[in-house]
C-alpha cells in the first residue's frame, strides 16, 4: 500500500526534490528557466519526503530566515523584491532589444507585472519570533 509512511511514497517525493534541483539549478544557468519555483517544489516535495530535511532547511542559517517568515507570515524580504524587479527588468529588456515576437514580449510582460504586484503585497519585514525550543519537548501546552 501506498502511504505516508512506505518506502515508495518517500522515494517518489525523493524523485520530485531531486528533479526540481536539477532544474532549479538549470534555471541558475539558462536565462530563460527559472530557478525560484523549482526551489520551492523541491522544499515542497523535499518536506514530504523527510522531515529530517524540512527542519535542516527551516534551521539553515542563509535559507532558515526567509523560508521561515514566508512559511509564518508570507514574508519576502525586501533584497530578494529588489533583485527580483531588477532581474525581470533585465529579462524585459533583454526579450525586447533581441526583438522577441511582440506577443511573446507583452505575454511575458504581462507576466512579470503580475509577479511585480504579488511581491509588492507581500510584506517586507516580519519581527523575529523566538524558535521553539526542542528541548522543552515534554512540557506541558499552556492549554493543558
Amino acid at each position: 500500500m501506498i502511504g505516508p509512511g512506505s518506502k515508495i511514497y518517500r522515494w517518489v517525493w525523493l524523485s520530485v526534490t531531486w528533479l526540481a534541483l536539477g532544474l532549479a539549478a538549470a534555471g541558475a544557468i539558462l536565462p530563460v528557466m527559472p530557478t525560484t519555483p523549482f526551489l520551492l517544489v523541491a522544499l515542497w516535495a523535499g518536506s514530504r519526503a523527510s522531515p529530517r530535511f524540512r527542519f535542516w532547511l527551516f534551521r539553515h542559517p542563509r535559507y532558515g530566515p526567509a523560508l521561515r517568515a514566508w512559511h509564518r507570515h508570507r514574508a519576502i524580504p525586501l533584497r530578494a523584491k529588489i533583485l527580483a524587479f531588477v532581474l525581470m527588468t533585465f529579462s524585459a529588456a533583454i526579450l525586447w532589444l533581441s526583438g522577441t515576437d511582440a506577443r511573446i514580449f507583452y505575454s511575458v510582460l504581462a507576466m512579470f507585472v503580475a509577479v511585480g504586484i504579488f511581491l509588492i503585497s507581500r510584506p517586507s519585514h516580519v519581527e523575529p519570533q523566538p524558535e521553539p525550543d526542542n528541548d522543552n519537548r515534554h512540557a506541558r501546552c499552556p492549554s493543558q
